[in-house]
């Protein structure tokens, strides 16, 4: 037991031999030596007794065996009963004591005089037989002289006396037929006749076993004889012990019932396979050995049956009837799953109703039995073993889900009849090639594509089941938004292009041969320079592999911020994966609702969703991660990304039907993780460029130039031309790109103009060409026009994601004239004109992005641009038109932000209904409006710190902050993004320190604002209106600014503070968690009360934090209190996990003397408590199902428990008028109680909550009860009206605690997620052991 206790143990059969005899043996037993010291003679050793070790699988872990057996300790005794076999005499045989049991021409006299008294005994017993009686035999029988005969010729050999016994002895039942003496006569005939023939010992037995068969099997009627024969067959090599149902079921067909024949058959081979009532086996393993052997039989049948044809009727040929066995197998599955009574097929895959032995041996075993058929099925094989992994699979969803869905559901009645049509085709197809069509690859085509579509129907089956469960009203619309919803994907739908037609064949080729061959490498790694053209590869190969395979990608941009995170590769592969294929969908979709990943960012959750999906599919799953490398930016410091490159390195070693194809640029980092993780097998595919360029590269450069994507003029289409440039170009595709580019901006230059040195494409050759490029489109303008273009190309560089061409005119540097500025963007950003640098999407939005990193690296590196000016001859002055200006351009973006965020920033934007509801919703939010109002602030940081900067800036800034900075959070809190709030008015803080103070002081209010209310604010938009805002101190800047723009704000009547100065208050002194507060009334309004697990109570002063009184000691922790309304009393229960005590224990709460220690008031924990309303009456609830009312003065049970509830009890309460108690439950049931009597007031609330009751509150004048469920909803119920159900709200959460005024008629609901939704005048926080007390407002 110790040694399960460890999780890994407890499945351990797929461990070795070796493996569990060093857990289970050898660790156990050396625990026991040290625990007892040595054996005394008067307890003995512990014995092991292994019988017949050596019908063990050879091939199946015996080496790992035999090495336990040689290790085996020596407190502990082992005994080995086997035939001789070569392995335990060769390594067992000096460590172990041999005994023979000799048989034949050796056998001992004791073993003869073994064999007589067995039969001795026997026969004996046969005679005392009631039935036995009936044939009147001699009072002595056999003679003497007749054992004789059958000890000498047993020789030893007690299978061969049990099985004579068996043969001579009568049907219980039925004797039909039967003769005893006959059958001794013909035993002793055939020991005459087999002395003649001078058989060996050891095959003595087969004449025996051949006697049995030929008289059980019909001689007259051949048919008949086959179907007996199969029957024996079926027993023979069932790989599993099966009933005499089960084997009834699988010989049927749907013409012919085979019970008559099979109960016939087995009555007559009751002497072999004795029956038990339970499985069919033989009696020894020596009958299988000589039934299956087709040689031994025939020889031993000979005697009976001497022609030759009719005797072949008798043997069993083991690959036919295994072929007809898995044909039974299918056929009984079709059976059962038949499509002409669906209801039936229903019915029968229930969960509730047991399944058929017969049934699942056919579902598991048919293909082990096709296997051990003839070989030429096996090149069929790997399909068929496909195929009945996707029928296994959905078979298994329709048993878990059938009880879910109704009949008449369209897609568990296409799954039946896809589960049909498989088993169909695995029949038709071992027809056909048992008939010798020579179609196979025909067959295995059809076979890999039913098992497809079988995935696909289970995945939409098991959709269906889960949608219907989490969304019952409109399942058909929600798959995607419930995928999306939890897994949080970015997007992917637009890819790089693909490879120009007629390039890259071979490098495509091998990622083919790759991914077809089971063999290879899990792992494929495509490395190559910048620009090399991996992305179009990756491109290709997703198209390519989708045709086939189920593919998945992830394509890496380093300017889209979604799609840069190392922690959303897995989480959008997983969707994408989904979204390629019904069955992955499926799977996911149920993986997820069971128990989805608990964070976004644990990568390793979301790529074992992907691998366990993967396990059921029947195609392989690959998934395409391309730029890998734009996600490693500073490895050492960046433990995010170090883990993704973990957990990709690992996929090298899991299963071959999950690959990755990886293309980055070759570096270190990638490297280091490979190796790290132990993945040594990576197959490598380098691009080479440069002077290393292979000819297929510089021949796809030329295929490249001469197609229409570079669209060179005519002019440059000569070969010599092509020729040059594909040698020069040294398999860099960027700079052929550049190239194309430049030509299409000159189409008079010359080649002489382009091919510079003997670069040969490396990255001083394409810098140079970026400089043309820029020099080329900047330099024909104007200086104030060619100023915009820079700082709008610096913009687009910048930029944390692609921007729209609208945003960009909103640049500073464009204030002139802002119709002229709008079309000289278009003019610039034509596609025309830096078509090789830029790339405009096509959609409305229009967004501007660098499509590759190389123009990045380079024009953000003033030393790479700088150089290439140099070397166009522009003069030092004039690099500053052409060339970044990053504090400057950054300073750009800030105010641009700015003026967007002034334009588009309105009230509730995205129409939030209700504020009753969290931030749950995805809103189709405006992207480039978040973009502002998240990174405004990280593009001040950058901008230049100067009072002509802040002189443009305060402007708007100002204007933000005083009009639109509610607004700004509400987008934040949408976005899920509250955080970079922070990070901006810092920035605004440091740019405004010294220069604006006026200015600085409103931002340090907007900061302060927001970091007091960042936790609500980022639960619900609403809350930046109901909560912050009202308690939002009296003479902050921001409270005075917005509250007169919202007339009907929640007021505060006390206990709010008037500056953001005012410290916030904290009880310290608890060493354990905080399980219940309660402040004390009647003149004591600043004393809160408070209980923790550290077994003490404390009282605080609720201004100061200041302990008053406490700690008030208790025996063990406290899971529940109560304070009476006069304040004097503090009454706690008991938790009772580690101490058998349930007490209720009542303190003064000023000296915190205890007036009353119950010990054992329940027999579980005690979870409520409650003062009646005149303090001297007090209710308990506990886990042990009930309710008791004690008498606050004696301690004394005013009448006995009150019971009804069926499972623990979490809340009670008392009314306020104090008539009735109410007690709610984890049975769902709210009861109520008349306090006089302890008898129901009613019978349980009928139409309430569908989990657990965790709460219950009155209103403060007694009119309504709220209770509050794990279902996530407030239900309130009117008391006047027989407790009425009135409304309910979802809460969105499981509800805990409720907390209410005792001057207003409403309540304060306190969830799991979010404390904030809850409000008093002050809110109690426990949490770090420690008291803390906030204003914070309610709903």
């Amino acid at each position: 037991m110790l040694a399960l206790k460890d999780k890994r143990d407890i499945d351990v059969q797929d461990e070795t031999a070796l493996t569990q005899f060093e857990k289970f043996v050898v660790g156990p037993m050396d625990t026991v030596t040290k625990e007892s010291g040595s054996r005394s003679r008067k307890n003995p050793y512990p014995t092991v007794i292994i019988d017949a070790l050596d019908e063990c699988c050879p091939a199946n872990n015996w080496d790992s065996l035999i090495k336990s057996l040689e290790r085996w300790p020596k407190n502990l005794k082992l005994i080995i009963t086997s035939r001789y076999h070569h392995d335990l005499h060769e390594r067992l045989g000096e460590v172990s004591h041999r005994i023979d049991l000799a048989t034949g021409d050796d056998v001992s006299p004791e073993s003869r005089d073994d064999i007589k008294v067995f039969f001795e005994a026997k026969f004996k017993e046969m005679r005392s037989r009631s039935d036995f009686k009936v044939f009147k035999l001699p009072q002595i029988w056999p003679a003497q002289s007749e054992i004789r005969r059958m000890v000498d010729y047993a020789a030893g050999l007690f299978i061969w006396a049990d099985m004579a016994v068996s043969y001579l002895a009568p049907t219980e039942g039925d004797n039909a037929g039967y003769d005893p003496d006959q059958r001794l006569q013909n035993l002793l005939s055939d020991i005459g006749d087999e002395y003649h023939r001078g058989i060996e010992g050891a095959d003595r037995v087969d004449i025996l076993y051949a006697r049995i068969i030929f008289e059980a099997f019909p001689r007259s009627i051949r048919n008949e004889r086959v179907m007996a024969r199969r029957t024996l067959a079926t027993i023979l090599l069932a790989k599993a012990p099966i009933r005499e149902g089960d084997l009834i079921e699988l010989m049927s067909t749907d013409k012919w019932n085979s019970h008559n024949t099979v109960m016939s058959t087995l009555l007559k081979l009751r002497s072999i396979i004795p029956s038990s009532g339970k499985a069919l086996r033989v009696c020894h393993k020596s009958v299988s050995d000589f039934a299956l052997s087709s040689d031994r039989i025939s020889t031993a049948l000979s005697r009976f049956v001497p022609d030759e044809s009719e005797r072949n009727s008798y043997i069993i040929d083991v690959e036919e009837e295994n072929r007809q066995l898995a044909l039974a197998c299918l056929h009984l599955m079709q059976r059962k799953l038949s499509t002409s009574d669906l209801c039936k097929a229903f019915e029968f895959l229930a969960p509730s109703q047991s399944q058929p032995d017969g049934f699942s041996y056919a579902r598991w075993k048919w293909l082990n039995h096709l296997q051990d058929a003839d070989g030429v099925y096996h090149p069929i094989l790997p399909n068929l073993k496909s195929l009945r992994g996707a029928i296994e699979v959905a078979y298994g969803r329709l048993e878990r889900f059938t009880g879910e869905l109704k009949i008449e559901s369209n897609e568990a009645v296409a799954l039946v009849e896809t589960i049909h049509g498989g088993i169909e085709l695995a029949r038709r197809c071992i027809d056909a090639i048992s008939q010798g069509e020579n179609n196979r690859e025909i067959l295995q085509h059809e076979l890999f594509e039913c098992a497809k579509t079988l995935d696909i129907a289970r995945g939409c089956f098991q959709i269906a089941a889960i949608l219907r469960r989490e969304v019952p009203n409109t399942p058909t619309i929600a798959a995607d938004r419930f995928l999306r919803k939890k897994l949080a994907p970015s997007d992917q739908s637009k890819l790089d292009e693909e490879c120009v037609p007629g390039t890259r064949i071979d490098i495509l080729s091998k990622a083919m041969d790759w991914l077809k061959n089971p063999n290879s490498p899990n792992i494929l790694w495509i490395v190559g320079a910048p620009g090399a053209g991996k992305s179009a590869i990756a491109t290709t190969l997703v198209k390519n592999f989708s045709s086939e395979y189920i593919c998945g990608k992830f394509f890496v941009k380093r300017d889209i911020g979604e799609r840069r995170n190392p922690t959303s590769i897995w989480r959008t592969l997983a969707y994408e994966l989904a979204c390629s294929n019904a069955g992955m969908a499926g799977s996911m979709t149920e993986a997820l609702s069971l128990k989805g990943p608990s964070d976004t960012r644990n990568q390793e959750d979301y790529r074992d969703l992907i691998i366990k999906a993967t396990g059921i599919q029947q195609c392989p799953v690959v998934v395409v991660i391309d730029a890998l490398d734009e996600c490693v930016t500073d490895l050492e410091n960046d433990k995010t990304i170090k883990k993704f490159l973990c957990t990709v390195a690992d996929c090298a070693t899991l299963s071959s039907s999950f690959k990755i194809v990886v293309a980055s640029r070759d570096l270190a980092e990638i490297h280091q993780a490979f190796e790290l993780s132990q993945a040594s097998q990576v197959q490598v595919i380098r691009l080479s460029t440069g002077i290393e360029a292979s000819a297929d590269a510089i021949s796809d450069m030329e295929v490249y130039f001469r197609s229409e994507r570079a669209g060179l003029p005519s002019s440059w289409l000569k070969d010599n031309v092509i020729q040059q440039l594909a040698k020069h170009a040294g398999g860099s595709f960027i700079w052929a790109k550049m190239v194309a580019g430049l030509v299409k901006l000159k189409p008079n230059c010359h080649l002489e103009d382009i091919l510079n040195g003997d670069a040969n494409g490396s990255t001083e050759d394409v810098d140079l060409l970026y400089g043309k490029v820029l020099v080329e489109v900047l330099g024909q303008l104007s200086e104030s026009e060619r100023n915009i273009s820079r700082s709008l190309l610096a913009a687009i560089v910048l930029a944390k994601s692609p921007l729209p061409r609208s945003f960009l005119e909103l640049l500073p540097s464009n204030d002139e004239d802002s119709e002229k500025t709008h079309n000289f963007v278009e003019d610039v950003f034509n596609l025309k004109t830096l078509s090789s640098i830029i790339a405009v999407s096509e959609d409305e939005e229009q967004l501007v992005r660098i499509p590759h990193k190389s123009f990045t690296d380079f024009f953000l590196d003033l030393n790479r641009s700088s150089r290439a000016m140099k070397q166009l001859n522009i003069l030092a002055h004039e690099h500053q038109a052409y060339l970044i200006n990053d504090q400057a351009d950054n300073g750009n973006l800030a105010i641009a932000c700015l003026r967007w965020m002034n334009k588009d920033l309105v009230f509730n934007k995205y129409g939030i209904p209700t504020s009753h509801v969290l931030n749950e919703k995805n809103y189709q939010l405006d992207r480039t409006l978040v973009y502002a109002c998240i990174n405004w602030g990280n593009h001040l940081k950058n901008a230049p710190c100067n009072e002509r900067f802040c002189a443009r800036v305060r402007p708007i800034l100002h204007t933000i902050l005083q009009e639109k900075f509610l607004l700004w959070l509400e987008a934040l809190s949408l976005a899920k993004a509250v955080p970079s709030a922070e990070v901006s008015l810092r920035a605004a803080m440091h740019l405004l320190e010294g220069y604006d103070s006026d200015l600085a002081e409103l931002v340090y209010d907007a900061l302060k604002f927001v970091e007091y209310f960042k936790y609500p604010i980022t639960a619900a938009a609403s809350h930046i209106y109901i909560s912050a805002l009202p308690f939002s101190p009296s003479k902050s800047r921001m409270f005075r600014n917005y509250a007169p723009q919202f007339p009907r704000l929640f007021c505060v009547a006390s206990g709010r503070r008037e500056d953001w100065n005012e410290a916030e208050v904290t009880g310290d002194g608890h060493d354990g968690d905080v399980r219940g507060v309660a402040f004390l009334r009647k003149g004591l309004t600043r004393r809160l009360a408070s209980v923790s697990f550290d077994r003490t109570v404390r009282v605080w002063d609720s201004k100061t934090g200041e302990a008053l009184a406490g700690p008030f000691l208790n025996e063990i922790s406290l899971s529940s209190m109560a304070v009476s309304p006069d304040g004097k009393l503090i009454a706690g229960g008991d938790q009772s996990d580690y101490v058998d005590s349930n007490a209720l224990s009542i303190w003064n709460s000023k000296t915190g003397a205890r007036k009353l220690n119950l010990i054992d008031a329940h027999n579980d924990a005690i979870a409520s408590v409650a003062f009646s309303p005149d303090g001297s009456r007090l209710v308990t609830g506990s886990w042990d199902k009930t309710v008791k009312v004690w008498d606050t003065t004696s301690g004394e049970l005013c009448f006995k428990p009150l019971t009804g509830h069926t499972d623990e009890v979490n809340s009670v309460a008392f009314s306020p008028d104090g008539a009735f108690i109410v007690s709610g439950s984890d049975d769902f049931e709210i009861r109520i109680w008349d306090v006089t009597d302890g008898e129901p007031r009613q019978l349980q609330l009928s139409v309430g909550h569908n989990n657990c009751v965790l709460c219950l509150a009155f209103s403060a004048d007694g009119r309504y009860l709220a209770s509050g469920s794990l279902d996530n909803t407030i239900r309130l119920w009117d008391v006047k009206h027989s407790f009425a159900p009135t409304s309910f709200i979802d809460s969105g959460d499981s509800v805990n605690q409720f907390l209410s005024r005792r001057k207003a008629r409403f309540w304060y609901q306190v969830t799991m997620t979010d404390l904030f939704t809850s409000g008093i005048s002050k809110l109690v926080n426990c949490n770090n052991y420690a008291i803390q007390y906030m204003a914070i407002p309610t709903m």
